[in-house]
């Protein structure tokens, strides 16, 4: 308290998009090809179905509860043709 009255150092929210903070990258291993499909290659759209064994339920809740309000951005995606697999690297923003 100064003598002019109470001092804060609350700036005032502006309209808009807050900046959410990016969380940490995650990767999925050993995702069967079959489980990709793009939903619309314009905008770069595409859905995985993510289940047992290549991420456990645990994990899955985890993605789920952060998909709830936020989108995974693929940073990377690596084929391996021989298995009909791939690694899918993303991060949630």
């Amino acid at each position: 308290m100064t003598e002019e009255g109470y001092v804060t150092r609350v700036y005032p929210r502006m309209r808009g998009e807050r900046k959410r903070p990016t969380g940490k990258p995650i990767t999925w291993n050993g995702v069967p090809l079959n489980t990709f499909t793009i939903k619309n290659p314009v905008k770069g759209e595409a859905e995985v179905t993510l289940a047992p064994p290549v991420v456990s339920r645990a994990g899955l809740l985890g993605i789920q509860s952060v998909a709830k309000d936020r989108r995974y951005v693929v940073d990377r995606i690596q084929f391996n043709p021989q298995k009909r697999t791939m690694t899918i690297q993303a991060t949630p923003y």
